[in-house]
Parts: structure tokens; sequence; C-alpha cells
């Protein structure tokens, strides 16, 4: 009973470590990837996280200054920027985070 107990358990960390190989694969091909345009909000719902999980994107935004938060988050300070981005002659709200370790 115990030697199947650890096999399973052997079997689990191998499909566990193959899995976590695929996810650092992904996730140094879009980092090094150059940044896409966002897309329009209406193509937002058609998103999925095999296409763009950890997708790197640009946009134009105004800062909103005068709303930022400074959140500690267990050893760094995130300051969150709330911006409205500009899409034609409506804006839409958006947040960047720039962490910092103080």
């Amino acid at each position: 009973m115990a030697l199947t107990v650890l096999v399973s358990l052997g079997v689990w960390q191998l499909d566990r470590k193959a899995w976590k190989e695929g996810l650092i694969a992904t996730l140094e091909q879009r980092l090094s990837a150059p940044p896409v345009a966002l897309p329009p909000p209406a193509e937002w719902p058609g998103s999925t996280a095999a296409g763009d999980e950890f997708l790197r994107v640009s946009m134009t935004a105004e800062f909103l200054i005068d709303r930022e938060a400074l959140v500690y988050t267990g050893g760094s300070t995130c300051a969150k920027l709330p911006a409205a981005r500009v899409i034609g002659c409506s804006r839409r709200r958006a947040s960047r985070a720039v962490r910092s370790s103080w």
C-alpha cells in the first residue's frame, strides 16, 4: 500500500515538473517577444489563457496621478497608478502596477 502511494506521488511530481517546464518556456517566449497593440475591447471575450497569457501589450493612456495608491505586499511596495486609456473620444480605465523594493 505504501509503495503504491509513493509511486503515485512520484508520478505526480514528474507530471508537475513537465507542466512547470512548459509554463516557464511559455513565459520566457512571451516576455521576450515585442509588445503588440492591445486589442479593442470587443475582442477581449475571445481571449484565452493559452493564446494570451503573459502576452506583452502596448497602449496609449493618461496616468491619473491624483488617484495613486501605495500597497504593501509583504516585502515590497506596489504603486498602483490608475490610467485612462484613450480610445477615440472616450476614455477607458486601465491600471499599471510599479513594484519597488524599499
